[in-house]
């Protein structure tokens, strides 16, 4: 993999077959493309606002069982209907500069051009389980971010409330 950033600062290691990347040097500096490539390269849920790259943590397995059971339900509920429900890792691109990663996606069309092929543009519903490492940013900060793109559901499911 080979990521242009024009920063020698960038340190990128293979360590048991695991790429390590230190994106300290580079805050604030990441551009969409770099973001893209980067996220091609890995199946660790990472987001990025305005240059910037938050690795998130990886899901818990009550976070997956939860995951499932609401994917499975509106995939039963969805796909005769002809629509399209997805989980993470995806990209949804909320503007030029900011990309979420959703925990499940849901278009009620499966031919919506919003679509693209590397990141979504928009969905009908995204929804979030709540990382108990930080409520605050499911809880506020997706929901501004899933407003600002126009999204007309968004659920958020609580494993600490069970809602």
């Amino acid at each position: 993999m080979v990521i242009d950033v024009r920063q020698p600062a960038l340190c990128m290691t293979w360590e048991d077959d695991t790429l390590v990347l230190s994106l300290a040097p580079l805050q604030g500096r990441w551009t969409a493309e770099q973001y893209l490539l980067l996220t091609d390269q890995t199946r660790r849920l990472i987001e990025f606002t305005d240059g910037y790259v938050e690795v998130l943590p990886m899901p818990t397995h009550t976070h997956q069982l939860i995951l499932r059971s609401v994917f499975l339900a509106l995939y039963t509920f969805l796909q005769p209907r002809g629509g399209t429900v997805l989980f993470a890792p995806l990209r949804l691109q909320i503007r030029p500069g900011k990309f979420r990663e959703p925990d499940i996606l849901l278009v009620r069309d499966a031919n919506d051009p919003r679509c693209q092929n590397r990141f979504w543009l928009g969905a009908d519903l995204v929804v979030e389980i709540v990382s108990p490492d930080n409520r605050e940013r499911d809880t506020r900060e997706k929901r501004a971010d899933y407003a600002e793109a126009r999204i007309p559901e968004y659920w958020i499911v609580n494993p600490e409330d069970e809602t």
